[in-house]
């Protein structure tokens, strides 16, 4: 495996670093590290651009991204704990050191969140060549003698079409895609027997490949009190400096991507992602509390290399039904043991002295379904993640690229639906593999 091709860029969601794994080797011709670089730049405008460098960062792109102004204190004992444990500290993720734990930079401006809406659409919405249609939702690709001549959609109640000269770029993400190539007819043939859909085109990897990044929480509490992270005071900060709790998303700007002992710093495959401290609705008390215990924090375990692949069917012939998801995530005993291997690296950080000082204590509360196993154990864990693993939203895979020997391909690497004139994807569907860490950056380098 050839990790040159692997590149790291600055994800435009939260925190942390994204390892492009669209790999030539998976049928993703164009997507190496040289020639994907130039799209990751062109999206970014770093603002701590003389932190970071720019052999991986840029600046004059729509998208702003730098850290936020506020990190609880609790943040600075992690990265001085990740040092104590071995795992170390990185300053830039996206850079030449991407393991380790560093403060991620996110898509934000001085405080102020910064969506793709904002950073894309918003700019050029009265440009005469582009419409906007707010509150509409796409039911069907309009398919004609293998060839797109428009769009189906839905708003205010009707059903209209829109006609195309050119081409379609379906960008509805990973879960929708598929539903509306499948409902569109570019489907495998068996499942539309027993629907009323006409099949356009046989393509049996629409829907197929479904994979996420499984997350397991690890539930700790400190000496700190259990109060809420926003008041009056704290939102007078933020409306009139853009400071503080507010202009933050608490611990988990944090993040640590590490090897566990089955690979090498040059193909991590662990993400730990602390949870806590983060703002949220109060009461208008001062000093009120949310409890009279101790704060609570959690380590979330990310396994970031899933073997297991789930699907994505429909349900009906009925536009508005919703797709029977199958996630099938922790199916291969691998990603079990992966989280695992995680779990155990979130507690060697717990363990560090740097942390005891806070007195971070491993929660009691255990799952009622592994009481036969002793806690905390590697068979406890084994137990609890097929009972509590979350997702991690970066959902993938279901229309993914390929050259023409793969029976499984939806699209080739210019991202055209095969055997469909005049129809491109630009989503997480196309991805035949999840990077290694978040996708945000990643999908906005393929629509790029």
């Amino acid at each position: 495996m050839d990790t040159k091709q692997l590149p790291r860029r600055v994800p435009a969601s939260r925190q942390t670093a994204s390892a492009l794994f669209l790999r030539v080797e998976l049928g993703a011709e164009g997507s190496s590290y040289d020639e994907v670089l130039p799209y990751f730049l062109k999206g970014e405008d770093n603002g701590e651009i003389d932190d970071v460098g720019t052999a991986y960062h840029a600046t004059g792109g729509p998208m702003s991204v730098e850290r936020f102004p506020y990190q609880p204190p609790f943040a600075a004992a992690i990265l001085n704990a990740s040092v104590e444990a071995g795992f170390g500290v990185s300053e830039d993720l996206n850079g030449a050191h991407f393991t380790g734990f560093t403060i991620g930079q996110a898509s934000n401006k001085k405080g102020v969140r910064r969506s793709n809406a904002a950073a894309y659409l918003r700019p050029i919405r009265h440009r005469s060549n582009l419409h906007i249609s707010l509150n509409t939702t796409v039911t069907r690709v309009l398919i004609e003698n293998n060839a797109t001549y428009g769009v189906e959609y839905y708003k205010d109640g009707e059903m209209s079409t829109v006609n195309v000269s050119r081409e379609v770029v379906l960008s509805a993400g990973a879960l929708k895609t598929p539903f509306i190539l499948k409902h569109s007819g570019i489907v495998p043939k068996e499942e539309l027997e027993n629907f009323d859909i006409t099949v356009v085109k046989d393509l049996p990897g629409v829907g197929e490949n479904f994979h996420d990044h499984p997350t397991f929480p690890v539930s700790f509490t400190l000496n700190d009190l259990d109060e809420y992270d926003d008041s009056w005071a704290v939102a007078a900060e933020y409306l009139t400096f853009r400071t503080g709790p507010l202009s933050s998303t608490g611990l988990t700007q944090v993040v640590g991507v590490l090897p566990n002992n089955d690979t090498t710093d040059e193909w991590p495959n662990v993400q730990l992602n602390p949870a806590g401290y983060q703002s949220g609705c109060a009461p208008g008390e001062i000093d009120a509390l949310k409890s009279s215990g101790k704060r609570s924090v959690s380590i979330s375990v990310g396994w970031q290399h899933p073997v297991s692949r789930g699907n994505i069917t429909l349900r009906s012939s009925n536009v508005t039904d919703k797709p029977v998801f199958w996630g099938n995530f922790l199916g291969e005993q691998e990603d079990v043991d992966g989280l695992v291997s995680g779990v155990n690296l979130a507690l060697k950080l717990a363990e560090t002295d740097a942390l005891k000082a806070w007195n971070l204590t491993l929660s009691t509360t255990t799952l009622s379904g592994c009481a036969d196993y002793d806690y905390p154990s590697d068979e406890y864990w084994a137990c609890a993640v097929k009972y509590d693993t979350a997702f991690g939203h970066h959902y993938c895979g279901t229309a993914k690229m390929g050259n023409s020997s793969d029976s499984m391909a939806v699209v080739d690497p210019q991202l055209r639906v095969s055997g469909i004139s005049g129809l491109r994807l630009a989503d997480a569907s196309v991805m035949p593999q999840v990077t290694s860490n978040n996708i945000a950056a990643p999908v906005m380098m393929i629509e790029e």
